[in-house]
């Protein structure tokens, strides 16, 4: 039998947003439950020891819908994987959302949630018993669905916990179970979607929907089209950017599956109309060359990746159209009969969509290779689409186009502009250097040579901050002016492997622990104008696994001593000083 699991909501004991408290940390010993401290930056009032997030054990959480070409898009979640056993999300709103298990003294579990607000806060959100003999299983799937506004989430239970959607107002701590109409549902861990109207669930056999209004319900969605309804359902669902359309794939298994749409109303109907291996959506982490499948921003064009014996090949198709024809973009007449892999598909604007075309040598580089970025014009109806080279790392202008340079492990990232960032490698045996380029309509522009290895990038209000290996200089940030296509170097960042960051959420501050070669770290700052870079101590030191910023702009972070672990604050302008007089076992808890 199935017992319905009561989600318990935490009161707000603890949690006052008047309270001048700036900094939250996890007081806790290496395999052992900790509690979450909130701290004042000054020392002013006492610290807030959240009683309902003591005896905590932090546990991953992730958000569906991540894929590699998003990640520097304003608008997305950044996952991070800093925590000692757990990893934590932040969101474009600024507070930052973890998970945990918290043991009882009857051997039961309690698994919940809760936030890092930007005011630096820590803010209980709910938990739910865990299930099983004890019962000490986890109740939750791991992963949630973001609403577009970061106002909302939904998330899953396991059947055991009851098998229910469980929608969590994010500015009220409220929680809504849309399913209690339902027996319990066994929920796929990437088919959550919230949108504005509606949040969508897929099982692993159909899909359950329901309106976003107080006290609705939802419902098993029934399917329309030609043939059998689908018995296999793939997991994972994408949106519209107008929030009206989602689409899947689905048929009797991933071999043999069409792509479905659906909106707030009605049934799902088949947009695709022959049997096809659909690839898997293309989210992070399981796969590197993603999205695989993508709607217009209107839901009126799906494309997608099929699966075929020895390529990946790419198709759209009309979704408004009954028994429309699909269109093979990957064909021959458009590209080598050896050029076989694509995808990164993503639409730009109504009628055009972005698509990458390369190699797939898992075996080598996980993603595509040989790549190069293509714009695809679905505007003229009936019409055979204009694909164009835009990143021409080779030169290749005309149909049918041949390999290119890039690698999706490089670095192919969306823009918040339209435009891609990518990493073209070069060509050694050439002696053609490296570079870091920006792709748009017009083609390629080279925002600065001489770039071997592209580390990282990070969107920081607007401009792109990233890390790069020189060919000659060595390891060099680098501030990009996604604008005027231009690029800073930040010279006065410690010339050092970087370890682990952290970037002040208005844009402005780099903190970094960078490694040193005898095993110290080093903690440094550099304003990412160029400005006033520094180290802490000119010592090395050991420094906690996390980095944070009080809303002051303070670094946060902890120090390893002789005679324990410190909490400190360094200011901008101010020299550091501590959060807390005694040592204390734990790491900060940021909010960026």
């Amino acid at each position: 039998m199935h017992l319905r699991q009561a989600l318990i909501p935490l009161s707000l004991v603890g949690f006052a947003l008047g309270t001048p408290a700036d900094v939250s940390i996890f007081v806790a010993t290496p395999g052992s439950g900790g509690d979450v401290w909130t701290l004042n930056e000054n020392q002013t009032s006492p610290p807030i020891i959240h009683p309902e997030l003591t005896g905590i054990h932090l546990l991953p959480i992730d958000v569906v819908g991540r894929t590699a070409l998003t990640l520097l898009l304003e608008s997305q979640p950044q996952f991070r994987a800093d925590l000692p056993g757990g990893t934590r999300v932040v969101l474009p709103s600024g507070r930052c959302l973890y998970r945990y298990r918290r043991d009882l003294n009857d051997g039961t579990s309690m698994f919940g949630l809760f936030s890092i607000e930007p005011d630096g806060h820590a803010r209980p959100l709910g938990e739910l018993q865990g299930t099983g003999p004890n019962p000490q299983s986890d109740p939750l799937q791991g992963r949630f669905a973001l609403s577009s506004d970061s106002r909302a989430l939904v998330l899953a239970s396991t059947v055991e916990a009851g098998g229910d959607l469980l929608e969590l107002d994010l500015d009220t701590g409220a929680w809504f179970t849309r399913t209690t109409l339902l027996p319990p549902q066994e929920f796929q861990p990437d088919g959550l979607c919230l949108v504005a109207s509606f949040g969508a669930a897929q099982t692993t056999s159909g899909l359950v929907r329901y309106e976003r209004l107080p006290g609705a319900q939802g419902a098993l969605v029934g399917f329309s089209g030609t043939g059998s309804p689908p018995t296999w359902v793939g997991g994972g669902i994408v949106c519209s950017a107008d929030a009206t359309t989602i689409a899947f794939a689905a048929g009797a298994g991933p071999d043999a599956a069409y792509i479905y749409v659906a909106q707030s109303t009605g049934n799902v109907v088949r947009a695709s109309y022959s049997v096809q291996a659909i690839a898997d959506v293309g989210f992070l982490p399981a796969s590197a060359s993603g999205p695989r499948i993508a709607l217009s921003p209107d839901g009126s064009i799906a494309a997608w990746i099929v699966e075929e014996a020895d390529s990946r090949e790419c198709f759209v198709v009309d979704t408004g159209v009954p028994a429309p024809a699909e269109i093979q973009l990957t064909r021959d007449q458009n590209f080598l009969d050896t050029l076989n892999d694509s995808g990164v598909i993503v639409f730009a604007s109504g009628d055009r969509m972005l698509l990458t075309v390369g190699e797939d040598d898992e075996a080598a580089v996980p993603g595509l290779e040989q790549a190069e970025v293509f714009s695809v014009d679905l505007s003229v109806a009936g019409a055979d689409p204009v694909i164009s080279n835009l990143s021409r790392t080779l030169n290749t202008i005309a149909p049918p186009f041949d390999y290119g340079r890039l690698e999706t492990e490089s670095g192919i990232f969306l823009l918040d502009t339209g435009d891609v960032l990518a990493h073209d490698p070069g060509d050694q045996d050439l002696l053609i250097p490296g570079r870091v380029i920006k792709v748009s309509q017009a083609g390629p522009t080279t925002m600065f040579s001489n770039a071997d290895k592209l580390d990282w990038a990070e969107n920081v209000g607007g401009h792109i901050f990233a890390k790069v290996q020189m060919g000659g200089p060595g390891a060099q940030f680098r501030l990009l002016d996604i604008d005027s296509a231009g690029s800073m170097s930040i010279s006065n960042a410690p010339d050092l492997e970087r370890s682990r960051y952290a970037i002040r959420p208005q844009g402005s501050l780099l903190t970094a622990v960078m490694a040193n070669d005898s095993g110290g770290e080093f903690l440094g700052r550099v304003g990412l104008a160029g400005q006033g870079g520094m180290l802490l101590v000119p010592f090395p030191a050991l420094f906690g696994p996390t980095l944070g910023f009080t809303p002051s702009g303070s670094v946060a972070a902890s120090v390893v001593h002789p005679s324990g672990t410190f909490f400190f604050v360094w200011p901008a302008t101010d020299p550091p000083h501590l959060l807390w007089p005694q040592p204390l076992p734990g790491f900060v808890l940021p909010s960026n």
